[in-house]
């Protein structure tokens, strides 16, 4: 399997929270930052691909026409008969345009909820009500998109268990076949970072997590990977591809890719990506030991967990409650889920 993924590293306004890179006011680039997209596809040999996914900052800040034709050149070169994502912000998007994007080719979008509570997206600065969120969700439903993602956070400071449930509630009750879900966390380079907001202890947040979980199972959303929930069938195949460590493409400023054995990064500088005829900033070829270390990283991330390779760690796991077979499989438990880096650094020591 193997996915592309585009890069589009444009907001609105960038959000105090978010360590990806982005930028905002640059609307004045966007025609030839789509066109530096399309010659750096060139350096890759034609070939089909299972996903393509529209990731960054905000894809949909950049004009509908000009995403669907740069899809159209992109398929082009890879076609692409599975998953075609873009994301998406309820701030920037109407209804002509999203009937726009799934005509030109998009099946899926995933949307940033954060939230369905107008206190907590005022904090986060998010540009959006609860009620544009609900609604640019039903928007999306009648422009012909099946497959609507939403993103949650949980873990804000003064968040109630009860108030992540009201959201998830919410969204349940909306046409969502999938929802990613992520504790708020504080990186290094944002707002946040300046403002130290005091975050819940780590217990409460565990708790608002157990409640979000049931309140999802409940509505028939099943976990299929740590932080993502999805009604049977709705899988994002594409992410998925990068749990099982998988190949992609990647393009744009920012963008990462994993090809012939080698994961690169382009650069975080848009002007210079633009200007460039080698956008790459640093490869890594991966050993033996590399690989061997990813598979446990990312694969254990997903509930199905990973083949049993014989590791002299997983048993003293078993014990500890944080490991359990599945067959020919071994998985986290639900204890090991709450502790999953710990429990993948034991594996790879």
């Amino acid at each position: 399997m193997i996915g592309l993924y585009v890069h589009l590293p444009f907001c609105l306004r960038k959000c105090p929270y978010c360590a990806f890179y982005s930028v905002s006011g640059a609307e004045s680039l966007f025609p030839a930052y789509v066109e530096r997209v399309i010659q750096e596809s060139r350096l890759f040999s034609p070939r089909p691909v299972d996903t393509i996914y529209f990731g960054g900052g905000t894809p949909t800040v950049l004009p509908p026409t000009l995403l669907k034709d740069l899809l159209a050149t992109l398929l082009e070169r890879f076609p692409c008969n599975g998953e075609i994502t873009v994301e998406a912000n309820p701030a920037t998007v109407s209804p002509a345009s999203l009937q726009i994007l799934r005509r030109a080719g998009f099946n899926r979008i995933s949307i940033g909820v954060q939230s369905l509570k107008n206190e907590e997206l005022q904090f986060l600065e998010r540009l959006h009500s609860a009620e544009d969120a609900a609604q640019t969700i039903l928007d999306a439903s009648n422009a012909g998109f099946e497959n609507i993602s939403a993103d949650l956070m949980f873990g804000l400071p003064g968040q109630t268990p009860e108030d992540v449930a009201f959201s998830a509630d919410q969204l349940c009750n909306l046409p969502v076949s999938h929802i990613s879900a992520y504790s708020l966390s504080i990186e290094d380079g944002t707002p946040f970072a300046v403002r130290s907001p005091e975050l819940p202890e780590e217990e409460a947040e565990r708790e608002m997590y157990y409640s979000l979980r049931r309140s999802l199972e409940g509505h028939g959303f099943l976990q299929y990977e740590i932080s993502n929930f999805a009604r049977p069938g709705f899988e994002a195949m594409h992410n998925t591809n990068y749990w099982l460590c998988g190949e992609y493409i990647g393009l744009g400023a920012g963008a990462h890719g994993y090809t012939d054995g080698v994961r690169y990064e382009n650069t975080c500088d848009l002007k210079a990506y633009i200007s460039s005829t080698d956008a790459v900033a640093n490869k890594t070829v991966l050993t033996d030991a590399d690989r061997y270390e990813e598979r446990y990283m990312l694969g254990l991330r997903l509930r199905k967990g990973i083949r049993y390779d014989g590791n002299s760690n997983v048993p003293r796991l078993i014990r500890a409650g944080l490991l359990e077979k599945h067959g020919e499989n071994i998985r986290l438990t639900e204890r090991g889920m709450d502790i999953a880096n710990y429990v993948i650094t034991e594996l790879i020591i």
